[in-house]
């Protein structure tokens, strides 16, 4: 083998490694950035959800949410739970597999899966005495198709 195709050779497996390197930090960063976006959208839902429940004195099996259907994003839920994890109130887009498993979230961000789906989720405190709290909840269903599509087009490259 000559010195020429050697170089050629060592080259172009340096190029492949350096577009393998670019494109996943591309691909990691598409993802975090479609993450940090939910999450935004979920920390401004539950802080709206959490300012219209304060007056509401809690706990109380009488709590109706009241106006929290209309803080509900398209395609997110809303729950309020108690210390026990059972769920006083549900509103939005709640799946039933979703709702049994809602008190069992751990408070901040985190990520369900429930079978094929996955959901993100933010616990954030309502009543610290009453250990009440707000959980908003959003579908990662259109990040994983975009991730889905974005790695093939990555694959094709």
């Amino acid at each position: 083998m000559t010195i020429r195709t050697r170089l050629a050779l060592w080259y172009s497996a340096l190029m492949a490694l350096i577009l393998g390197a670019a494109l996943g930090v591309g691909y990691l960063a598409h993802v975090n950035a479609h993450i940090d976006e939910l999450d935004g959208e979920l920390l401004e839902m539950a802080t709206q959800a959490i300012d219209e429940v304060r007056a509401i004195p809690l706990p109380s099996a009488t709590i109706d949410g009241g106006s929290l259907p209309y803080v509900v994003h398209a395609r997110h839920g809303l729950f309020l739970v108690d210390a026990a994890g059972r769920v006083l109130v549900a509103a939005g887009d709640v799946p039933d597999r979703l709702a049994d498993r809602i008190g069992d979230v751990p408070p901040g961000r985190s990520t369900l899966v429930l079978g094929e789906e996955r959901v993100r989720a933010l616990a954030l405190p309502l009543d610290e005495s009453a250990g009440v709290r707000g959980v908003a909840t959003g579908s990662l269903a259109e990040l994983d198709a975009s991730a889905e599509r974005l790695r093939l087009q990555l694959l094709i490259i």
